[in-house]
C-alpha cells in the first residue's frame, strides 16, 4: 500500500516529506539534498514515520502535495524538500510508454543484451542477491557507538566554528527570505481543510519526547544528541539510583 512518510534527521531535526509506493522500511527518500544528508550523516541518523496510508499511488502524491504546500516545506530551510510534491518533482518529465527507456523490456533482458546469455543471467542473479543483502542489513539497523556520536557532534561544531561572519549572515538572510516567500495567501476554506488534514499527523511531525534522566521534553534530534544516554545528568541519576 502506498504511503506518505516523514523522514527526520536525528542530528539537526531537518525533515523530508515523500511518497513510498511499496512502503519499504529501508527507503528514506530520494530528494537531492536528502541523499546528500544521508551520505554525510549516515542512514542510522534518520528515522522514517508513516503519515498517511493511501489506497492508490495517485492519492499518495496528492496528499504529499497538500502537506508540502500547507507546511511550505519546499520553501523552508527546516525541510529537505525542494519541490511542491507530486511525482517526486518529476511531473514535467514524460517517462510513460515508449518515452521510457525500459519500455517493453525486463531487467534480465537488458543484462542479456549487454553481456550475452550466460554472463547476463549470472550478473542479474548476483545483482538480486546484493540488493537483498543490502535491504536486509538496512532493516536490521545499527546502533551508534559513543565514538560515532562524538565524531558527528565535533563535525557539526567544527562547521559552525569555521563559518565566517559573511557566511553566517548569508545563511540567516537565506532563511529569512524563505520565510517571507512562504507567506502565500490562501482561501479560508483551503486553510480549514488542510488544517484538519495536518492535525491528524501533527502529533508525529511535532512530537516531543522526555529525557529519562533530566525530564526535559524536546524533539527527536535534540533528544538523541543532548539527552538520554548523552544527558549531562545521566551519571548523577545513575549514582542516586545506585545509592538507593
Amino acid at each position: 500500500m502506498p504511503i506518505v512518510y516523514l523522514t527526520t534527521n536525528l542530528i539537526n531535526d531537518k525533515k523530508y516529506i515523500g511518497v513510498d509506493s511499496k512502503n519499504n522500511p529501508a527507503y528514506l527518500g530520494s530528494g537531492k539534498y536528502l541523499r546528500k544528508a544521508i551520505e554525510k550523516y549516515g542512514k542510522e541518523n534518520f528515522t522514517k514515520e508513516i503519515l498517511f496510508e493511501t489506497p492508490s499511488l495517485k492519492e499518495a502524491y496528492l496528499k504529499e502535495k497538500e502537506i508540502i504546500q500547507f507546511l511550505n516545506a519546499d520553501k523552508l530551510s527546516e525541510y529537505y524538500n525542494v519541490h511542491e510534491g507530486g511525482k517526486g518533482g518529476w511531473e514535467n518529465i514524460k517517462t510513460e510508454g515508449e518515452n521510457n527507456g525500459m519500455y517493453g523490456k525486463s531487467v534480465l533482458s537488458v543484462w542479456i543484451e549487454k553481456y550475452g546469455e550466460e554472463e547476463g543471467r549470472m550478473r542479474y542473479s548476483e545483482s538480486r542477491k546484493k540488493a537483498g543483502t543490502s535491504i536486509s542489513a538496512s532493516l536490521k539497523g545499527q546502533t551508534k557507538s559513543e565514538e560515532h556520536r562524538k565524531n558527528l557532534s565535533n563535525s557539526k561544531k567544527e562547521y559552525f566554528k569555521n563559518e565566517t561572519p559573511e557566511q553566517r549572515e548569508a545563511r540567516i538572510e537565506s532563511t529569512r527570505k524563505a520565510m517571507q516567500n512562504a507567506n502565500i495567501v490562501r482561501s479560508d476554506e483551503y486553510k480549514r481543510k488542510m488544517s484538519e488534514s495536518i492535525k491528524k499527523v501533527a502529533h508525529i511531525i511535532n512530537a516531543k519526547h522526555k529525557c529519562k534522566y533530566c525530564g526535559i521534553e524536546t524533539n527527536k534530534g535534540n533528544l538523541n544528541r543532548w539527552h538520554n544516554d548523552n544527558c549531562k545528568q545521566r551519571n548523577n541519576a545513575i549514582n542516586i539510583n545506585a545509592s538507593n
